[in-house]
């Protein structure tokens, strides 16, 4: 008699457990290389030729010096230098080739001139803005030969852009606390001086002179010092809600509808990248075999689909079947 076999004797689908990915991995993106020279905004990239022109230039240049990355191509970077570090600059590129040695050195850049719209020149002309840089590369040389080839080179602002802002930021704080401590001083001279002047004006008055005082700048009816009981002191329309010195308080718009607040838009703080074809924008992430959004759209489909194939089989009980690993079909 044949035995039934039970739910507990099919094959359990093996699954390799594979360590987990790192959450972001820069360099598998697609050509991040270029990505990570052009979106670097702090310092100006460089490649020189022996003789200090620009053969390649990052955008940052821009913001830096406000010259454009093509207008600096073929251009001699001594020009920029200005004139009491342009000997300093050049000895220390020769002596950085010359001995095959990193370059270490600070020299001030020219910003490009603004364009004037005045048709009035300026007597003496404004001198051009120049920017203090902190200069450090090294030469490349191919094995087997002497000659250099070219000079990668990295031109940052000294100090930075956030040491600047630091300083800055200090420099107001303290300007704040002292104009704080002004301010204190001025207000308790001034709360003193008004109460001198008070008693001192309270001093000279008579008794007409108060009466006249009141009825003029406070603004008390003559009646009410005048001492005649019949009379109020204020017109009956003053003692009317909202009528009080002539106050009309404005008609509440109770059927005005509430304004709506616009849904602010959550902003993404995470960003996935797909571990089989790199991809960084997907509709949709899905699981793959190192955890839940680690493939994008169209491989976690692939994915799903390997996985249930796999999963049919087992049931089948297909023994032939080989364990399921963690690549991706293409």
């Amino acid at each position: 008699m044949n035995a039934v076999a039970g739910p507990s004797s099919r094959p359990a689908p093996v699954l390799q457990t594979q360590p987990a990915a790192p959450p972001w991995e820069f360099t598998r993106r697609k050509r991040w290389a270029d990505l990570l020279i052009t979106e670097l905004t702090e310092a100006i990239v460089l490649v020189l030729s022996p003789t200090c022109k620009v053969l390649f230039c990052n955008p940052a240049v821009r913001d830096i010096l406000a010259w454009q990355d093509e207008d600096m191509i073929d251009k001699d970077l001594t020009e920029l230098v200005n004139v009491n570090d342009r000997l300093s600059f050049c000895t220390a590129y020769s002596r950085s080739i010359e001995h095959r040695e990193d370059l270490h050195v600070y020299a001030r850049l020219r910003c490009k001139p603004e364009i004037s719209f005045s048709r009035i020149p300026l007597n003496p002309p404004t001198p051009p803005r120049e920017v203090l840089l902190e200069v450090t590369g090294y030469p490349h040389f191919m094995p087997g030969e002497n000659a250099c080839k070219c000079f990668f080179a990295v031109a940052k602002p000294y100090p930075s852009r956030n040491t600047a802002m630091l300083n800055t930021l200090l420099e107001l704080k303290v300007e704040n606390e002292r104009l704080q401590q002004r301010l204190g001083t001025l207000r308790a001279r001034s709360q003193q001086l008004s109460v001198m002047q008070g008693v001192q004006q309270i001093g000279s008055y008579t008794g007409e002179d108060m009466t006249a005082h009141f009825t003029t700048n406070i603004g008390f009816p003559t009646q009410a010092l005048s001492g005649d009981p019949t009379r109020s002191y204020y017109p009956v329309a003053a003692h009317d809600i909202g009528g009080y010195l002539g106050y009309t308080p404005a008609d509440d718009d109770t059927d005005a509808e509430p304004r709506r607040k616009k849904p602010k838009k959550a902003l993404g703080g995470e960003q996935y990248i797909c571990n089989t074809c790199g991809r960084t924008d997907s509709p949709e992430w899905r699981k793959g075999p190192r955890g839940p959004k680690t493939l994008c759209n169209a491989c976690g489909l692939r994915w799903a689909k390997k996985v249930r194939r796999f999963e049919e089989a087992a049931e089948a009980g297909d023994t032939s079947q080989q364990p399921l690993d963690d690549t991706v079909p293409p």
